[in-house]
């Protein structure tokens, strides 16, 4: 039974079309990948699915859930046509969970759509915790106190709980290690099997290919190929699907050793309560360095990149900038600390203001950090933009995808010229073309400008590809990973 038909779907922000001419089915117990690269137009399609679009888009064609024609709907009839029938995982999940309540008092109150008497949604939101690979510890938890993986899993687990015949899923691996990528992989398939219609929006090979029956593919909004999933993915017919399945290409050697340290943590300590966070850590990052910080969800990798950027006091130790003692809140800094150590949050699109122009927000920090005349500042941007393979005009956030924001958060982290740059997932949500543009181009910065890197990821293949040096962290204890031969070897280049 067919759930989900699109039949000549467009999206038009404008002048400009982010989707032209798109027709897709999705039945029961099937499960569709829509891969494409940044930009290709995957959320809007996610959302067009829902009846739904971003301010400023306008669609056209036709969405028919289970027979009933959402675009002809009005937006009270729409939410009354998907209610429990249709679930939706954003690709922010922090976004759409409640920051004032905790977990299961959410997963409750939602249960309330099909379940009656109060044991029984209970048991609907215990089930869907489960379902979405979390323990029942983290019933009574506040979403500030989940990692990001936690987070994605908690959203998860929010469209579940109404048992959805469909569910749209915006980039679900995001912010996730092998392992919880591998149980995300089971745990749809479980739901596949089920019965559940499952549109899985997504730059993650390895997902599509565990999961996928169909395969869609979008380029600059058009739909170049489709058809089973062992097909596409093994014998592409079009160049730009066989451009997404390349792996990323090698990166070229970094600057040589033995350069002078950035910034020292002695002792770095962080406690919430009497839970320790982050155990007593050492840490010393020398300049042109690149260091790959890795560790499971909710192992304190974003605890221990929060404590050096300001961001989250430390209960104990110190950290020195350039032999200098640091202030431990961001908000006690000089505007020369500040501009020194520049933090990219794994959530880009919550980083910029919705009603300003992306072009004029990378700019600032230029104008603000660094004393540029504005139409200088704007220039840099630009021209930095470009080197990530951007072009934003005047474009505001929500007409950006989550890889274009990111893209644009690196950008503007740039601008600073930092001593050290933390970026916290800086490849998730990106293709694998789109992931190697964005390495590379941090990793010219290293060679050129001598910043520091310290990059928090779950996508250790292509981190390695530019670190020189890996730690783990795991129950906030953080270990030095020793040399492999590969690593060795880049070492002897450098």
């Amino acid at each position: 039974m067919t759930l989900l038909r699109l039949d000549g779907l467009r999206a038009d922000a404008g002048d400009r079309a982010l989707l032209e001419d798109v027709s897709l089915r999705l039945g029961a117990g099937r499960v569709l990948a829509v891969l494409g690269g940044s930009g290709a137009g995957k959320t809007t399609l996610g959302l067009a699915a829902l009846g739904e679009s971003r301010r400023g888009v306008r669609l056209g064609g036709t969405v028919r859930l289970g027979g009933i024609e959402l675009l002809g709907l009005g937006p009270r009839d729409r939410r009354r046509a998907r209610a429990g029938a249709v679930g939706h995982l954003p690709q922010h999940p922090g976004a759409v969970l409640d920051p004032v309540r905790r977990c299961g008092s959410v997963l409750v109150e939602l249960a309330a759509v099909g379940h009656r008497g109060r044991a029984t949604r209970v048991a609907a939101a215990e089930r869907a915790l489960h379902a979405a690979g979390l323990d029942p510890e983290h019933w009574h938890r506040f979403p500030h106190q989940l990692s990001g993986g936690q987070q994605q899993r908690m959203a998860l687990a929010t469209t579940l709980v109404t048992a959805p015949s469909l569910l749209v899923l915006d980039e679900p691996s995001t912010g996730l290690d092998p392992r919880s990528r591998e149980r995300l992989a089971e745990r749809l398939r479980a739901l596949s099997t089920a019965g559940m219609a499952l549109l899985l929006l997504t730059h993650d090979l390895d997902l599509a290919r565990a999961t996928a029956d169909d395969i869609a593919v979008l380029e600059h909004g058009a739909l170049i190929e489709t058809g089973p999933a062992d097909a596409v993915l093994t014998d592409p017919r079009h160049l730009g699907t066989a451009a997404l399945l390349t792996e990323d290409p090698p990166l070229p050697p970094g600057p040589v050793a033995n350069t002078p340290p950035v910034v020292v943590a002695a002792g770095l300590t962080v406690r919430a309560g009497h839970t320790v966070l982050l155990r007593p850590t050492d840490l010393t990052l020398t300049e042109a360095s690149r260091t790959a910080v890795i560790g499971p969800s909710g192992a304190g990798k974003t605890t221990l990149a929060r404590a050096i950027a300001g961001l989250l006091p430390p209960s104990g130790g110190s950290t020195t900038l350039d032999g200098l003692p640091l202030l431990a809140h961001v908000r006690e800094r000089s505007r020369e600390q500040l501009r020194a150590i520049q933090y990219v949050h794994q959530d880009a699109h919550a980083s910029f203001d919705e009603f300003r122009d992306v072009l004029g927000q990378v700019a600032a920090t230029a104008t603000r950090l660094r004393g540029l005349p504005e139409p200088e500042a704007r220039a840099e941007a630009t021209a930095l933009l470009d080197a990530f393979g951007l072009f934003v005009g005047t474009r505001h956030p929500h007409q950006l995808s989550g890889g274009q924001l990111k893209r644009c958060a690196l950008a503007r982290a740039l601008l600073a010229h930092p001593r050290l740059l933390i970026c916290d997932e800086v490849t998730s949500g990106l293709d694998a073309t789109t992931r190697a543009t964005t390495l590379r181009t941090l990793d010219s910065a290293a060679t050129r400008t001598g910043v520091a890197l310290l990059l928090i990821g779950h996508d250790h293949q292509a981190l390695a590809a530019i670190t020189d040096r890996t730690i783990t962290v795991d129950g906030g204890r953080v270990t030095e990973v020793p040399d492999s031969p590969w690593m060795q070897w880049k070492r002897g280049l450098r």
